[in-house]
């Protein structure tokens, strides 16, 4: 039972603490992730036809300048697998998985 536990805590701890935040920046909009142990990060939002846009690494966070748009989806690409942050608001993609969903004046 106690090596379940900690395995759950674990996967909670790696995966599920992705903080996401997004600020208007000049020039577009900047997004903020938060990744538990990345070593490269991209972002792909649908303001710019699902193109990859490389992440910076700063102070624990990964930062991208995304297209503006006020509403788009996004996923990320984190050391080159498919990854859907915990986002408040997601919907279905066209290959049976999830994306987020980003909405002007609020932080998803």
């Amino acid at each position: 039972m106690r090596k379940a536990l900690l395995l759950a805590l674990s996967i909670i701890v790696l995966y599920g603490c992705a903080e996401v935040r997004f600020n208007k920046a000049s020039g577009g909009l900047s997004g903020a992730f938060r990744l538990s142990d990345a070593e490269r990060v991209e972002v792909y939002p649908s303001s710019n036809g699902f193109k990859g846009i490389p992440a910076e690494e700063s102070d624990g966070r990964w930062i991208a300048l995304l297209p503006y748009e006020e509403n788009f989806t996004y996923f990320l690409k984190v050391d080159g697998k498919l990854y859907t942050p915990d986002c408040d608001m997601r919907q279905r993609d066209d290959f049976g998985g999830e994306i987020c969903i980003y909405s002007d004046g609020e932080k998803k």
